[in-house]
């Protein structure tokens, strides 16, 4: 696996910024130096317009906007640098203007060192249908269909989103269906990484989000185990919303927790699900998960203590061995180094999981973001089966109440062939958890 990194940067804006009379604005725009070597990642920012003369940025709604950035080199000529606009907003007095940008650095920047760059934007009089084929040939997408969602790079599928229950679920018992997880999730060779229906444990389900031991309303309530039949989670089934260009591609979800009942299901959780997967010239994928979840309910959720259940992984099924006393097929390890069995309940920042599928070694780690709710989070390390999960309720239980703040957590995932590079993965934990400054300035 190539060294690379990606990170959701902080900026310094320097106030606001008018287009000139050729209606273009020129910003230069400089990566802070850290005292740590970082790689090429992506880099997003906002840069800050405003004046009486960007009117027409604003009524175009980003369709007729080009954005051109050059990197400046010292003795180097600059070079051009592919740039891409995800969105833009304006304050409430309509005075000041943000256009969000994401662009990917080329080559490594050593510690105490900084990048430098000059970015344009300007009109751009090319046709629709010309910007359209653009979007479209970008090399990352998301296909979207009535069944699923996949979001596909270079014609390689990542991963799929399944908005109703696969042909898998009819060959199970019908409290074991469900909806709104990841399956199959892939190496970027095309191993399929995730297991589904599992004969051991049917009610685990790809990368999905579950709760265990719950109580509602003074009763026992259950998300993860299905076959208690007392809780369900389901995708609302309503499209997505998606967001596409040259960087990155993310589809946005929305499913539910709900109370099974005689007559009619009772809603107590809406999650919503944001996924987004990056361009990144790299060997191995990368994608982010950010998880809200609101109470719709009268009364609250309480989470209990209780040793597993939250954002889940299953591995494939050929990391099972039915034998509990043999060594299990699949290695896991967290990023302290610890396995299965002396890292279960510990407190890691990532753990990855990889093993041979079809005779050939493939894996996946997961990186709890330190903002997440009791960070680092405990995480359940399954002794013998190709699962784990990180699970903030190990130590005390706590609650998702009504009208109270929203329960939000972030998860990143590397899927990747051969063995894993652990030096790589603490390198993107830590552009995860500590992403760059940058500066703007208007030039």
């Amino acid at each position: 696996m190539k060294l690379l990194h990606i990170a959701i940067v902080t900026t310094v804006l320097l106030g606001g910024f008018a287009f000139g009379e050729d209606k273009q604005a020129v910003f230069r725009i400089e990566i802070q130096p850290v005292n740590f070597d970082r790689s090429p990642l992506p880099i997003a920012c906002e840069l800050p317009i405003s004046g009486g003369d960007q009117n027409w940025i604003r009524q175009s709604k980003l369709q007729g906007i080009k954005i051109e950035a050059l990197e400046l080199g010292g003795e180097k000529a600059p070079e051009p640098v592919i740039c891409q606009i995800t969105s833009a907003a304006w304050s409430n007095s309509e005075k000041d203007y943000g256009i969000r940008i994401m662009w990917n650095t080329q080559e490594d920047i050593p510690a105490n060192e900084t990048r430098s760059y000059r970015v344009s934007i300007h009109k751009d009089n090319r046709s629709q249908e010309v910007l359209a084929l653009e979007r479209i040939s970008s090399g990352i997408k998301c296909d979207v269909n009535q069944e699923n969602i996949r979001l596909v790079k270079n014609g390689h599928t990542i991963l799929q989103y399944n908005v109703k229950p696969t042909a898998q679920a009819a060959e199970n018992e019908a409290y074991y269906s469900r909806s709104g997880y990841i399956h199959p999730l892939y190496s970027p060779s095309g191993a399929v990484i995730t297991g589904d229906y599992a004969p051991d444990h049917k009610h685990q389900h790809g990368l999905f989000f579950a709760w265990t031991k719950t109580t509602y309303k003074g009763e026992p309530m259950e998300f993860w185990n299905q076959a208690k039949q007392l809780g369900n989670i389901r995708s609302l089934g309503d499209g997505p919303t998606i967001r596409s260009g040259v960087t990155f591609t993310q589809f946005t979800v929305m499913q539910v927790f709900e109370k099974i009942a005689a007559k009619k299901n009772v809603p107590i959780l809406h999650e919503i699900w944001r996924v987004k997967a990056y361009n990144l010239p790299s060997d191995y994928f990368l994608f982010d998960i950010t998880s809200s979840q609101n109470c719709v309910s009268d009364f609250p959720l309480t989470i209990e203590k209780y040793h597993y259940g939250g954002m889940a992984i299953r591995g494939n099924s050929q990391w099972l061995n039915p034998d509990k006393n043999a060594e299990p097929p699949a290695m896991m390890l967290t990023s302290e180094g610890k396995t299965r069995i002396d890292g279960n309940h510990s407190r890691p920042k990532w753990v990855v999981m990889s093993g041979l599928i079809d005779g050939k070694e493939s894996g996946v780690a997961v990186m709890s973001h330190p903002d997440n709710f009791r960070a680092p989070q405990w995480v359940r390390l399954h002794p013998t089966k190709p699962y784990f999960v990180f699970a903030p309720m190990v130590e005390e239980a706590f609650k998702i109440e009504p009208g109270k703040s929203t329960y939000r957590s972030r998860f990143r995932y590397v899927t990747f062939d051969g063995e894993p590079d652990l030096k790589l993965l603490e390198s993107i934990w830590k552009s995860y958890a500590r992403p760059p400054e940058v500066k703007i300035s208007k030039m």
